[in-house]
């Protein structure tokens, strides 16, 4: 069983080239996604050195120190 081509005007010889353009743009396309995780991954590492998952975990039961302008109630 053959299959007919939608567009028959269309030659044969340019199918090469529409692959191509699609591998390039694949291509194109996953480098791009490849670059950004890169990048992600050393601000990631770069905020790693500043703090750490466990210290992050802890911070909402830091207790702030009363601020110099509060009067202390006696």
């Amino acid at each position: 069983m053959r299959i007919r081509a939608k567009n028959p005007g269309r030659s044969p010889a340019s199918l090469p080239t529409l692959r191509m353009s699609v591998l390039a743009l694949t291509l194109l396309i996953s480098s791009c996604l490849a670059g950004i995780f890169i990048a992600c991954f050393a601000v990631e590492i770069r905020r790693a050195r500043r703090s750490s998952p466990e210290r992050d975990s802890l911070l909402p039961l830091d207790i702030d120190p009363p601020s110099p302008t509060t009067p202390r109630s006696e």
